[in-house]
């Protein structure tokens, strides 16, 4: 696969279903399947933060959160 920029959804969806492929061969990849994996799942991660970004929890969120936590550190005592 020529490995490039991702710019839209069709290349993301090869570039995964690539990454799939590779990762399906775990030990029995050659050195230069290694380095693809590797520049791939790099240029997934930077497609990813672009088209798919995870903002930051609101005020309210956070405070759930921690309230859960803390419910779940009594519940285990």
């Amino acid at each position: 696969m020529k490995l490039s920029k991702i710019m839209n959804e069709s290349d993301y969806d090869k570039a995964c279903a690539r990454l799939d492929e590779l990762l399906d061969k775990e030990d029995n990849m050659s050195t230069v399947e290694r380095i693809e994996l590797e520049l791939l799942a790099n240029l997934i991660v930077e497609y990813e933060k672009v088209a798919y970004p995870i903002g930051l929890p609101s005020e309210k969120a956070k405070i759930k959160f921690r309230k859960e936590q803390m419910e779940e550190l009594d519940d285990s005592r």
